[in-house]
């Protein structure tokens, strides 16, 4: 006969939750738009990391990839993959940064921009999904007090 194992109870926090952990919800409200944003921008040929990188080169054309990835919290291999793919599909385009020769600045292309126009309303429909519910002043309050989260690491 085999050997049994003995269960281990696995030692945890007196009183947490994971179920009602701010960090668990946090993550769990991003996983879900973020699908909801994949989901509406398929049809386009467009990734929600995509997204964000155009939706910030159309803010600031000529940042460096150092600053869209700064910016966008993507490290440098994943920044480099998205800004090759739009590159490839001629919706953005690299020249030498001005300021510093070894970097390079992005730009949007005129594909880029029409493409670009027609993505802010999508986003907008999974936010306002995602808020369903709420007043307009909750939305507000919420999108501060996520700020002021974000903004605790970065102190």
């Amino acid at each position: 006969m085999g050997r049994r194992r003995k269960s281990r109870a696995v030692a945890r926090s007196p009183g947490f939750v994971l179920d009602a952990s701010l960090g668990f919800l946090v993550n769990q409200a991003a996983v879900r738009m973020r699908r909801a944003l994949d989901g509406e921008l398929l049809p386009l040929g467009v990734t929600a990391p995509q997204w964000s990188v155009l939706a910030r080169v159309a803010e600031q054309e000529g940042l460096s990839q150092v600053a869209l990835g700064t910016s966008s919290l993507f490290d440098r291999a994943t920044m480099t993959g998205i800004i090759a793919r739009l590159e490839a599909r001629g919706l953005i385009s690299r020249r030498a940064h001005p300021m510093d020769p070894r970097a390079k600045a992005v730009f949007m292309t005129a594909a880029g921009r029409a493409l670009f126009a027609r993505l802010p309303p999508l986003a907008e429909r999974v936010n306002a999904r995602a808020t369903r519910g709420l007043s307009r002043d909750e939305v507000e309050q919420l999108a501060r007090l996520l700020r002021a989260l974000a903004a605790n690491f970065d102190a």
